[in-house]
């Protein structure tokens, strides 16, 4: 009998090394044993054909267990498959459970959904705290969409003034922060 620290050691070693195909091999037994994280990594490598065929509607199934296993991960990007196919509401119920354990990305998509009406009726107000929230915490798209709605006024007049300006800023910055990090959390919706 393995130990679990050791097969996800040999898993991260695997991707690290660029052996894709044996790391692919690895989290798959991972994940049919149960390991969110892994089901989550793994959902990702399908998804992106690391090691594997692209395989969208397999990689939504691994996202989905491991949301179903309480991963916050799992939960947001089997929500983010959800809203590619159209399913705005049950993506909403994803990104809900994921904003209950703090997800930044969750909490921007739920904002985003409140105000644009994705899945639930329009409600600006309670659309905003989403938002502020996702933006105090760093959220570059939080940040974006709040600025879009300052602009058009929901705030009253000196907001729309400031708006204008946050938005620009909120380019500016998300410019920076994808030559610096593509991956970077605070670019994640």
């Amino acid at each position: 009998m393995t130990n679990l620290n050791d097969d996800l050691r040999d898993a991260e070693e695997s991707y690290h090394r660029k052996d894709y195909t044996d790391a692919y091999e690895k989290y798959l037994a991972l994940s049919k044993n149960g390991h969110g994280d892994s089901q989550v990594f793994l959902g990702w490598m399908i998804q992106n054909g690391i090691g594997t065929n692209i395989d969208i509607s397999e990689s939504a199934l691994w996202f989905e267990r491991a949301a179903l296993l309480g991963s916050v991960q799992g939960a947001f990007y089997f929500g983010r498959y959800l809203t590619t196919q159209g399913k705005h509401e049950e993506a909403l119920k994803w990104y809900r459970s994921a904003t209950s354990k703090g997800d930044i990305a969750s909490i921007f998509r739920v904002g985003y959904s409140l105000v644009r009406g994705k899945g639930t009726a329009i409600d600006i107000p309670q659309g905003y705290k989403y938002l502020l929230s996702a933006a105090a915490s760093g959220n570059i798209f939080a940040k974006r969409e709040v600025g879009i709605l300052d602009v058009k006024g929901n705030r009253g007049f000196i907001r729309r003034i400031t708006g204008f300006f946050g938005l620009l800023y909120v380019i500016c910055l998300g410019i920076i922060i994808s030559l610096i990090n593509t991956n970077s959390d605070r670019l994640r919706k």
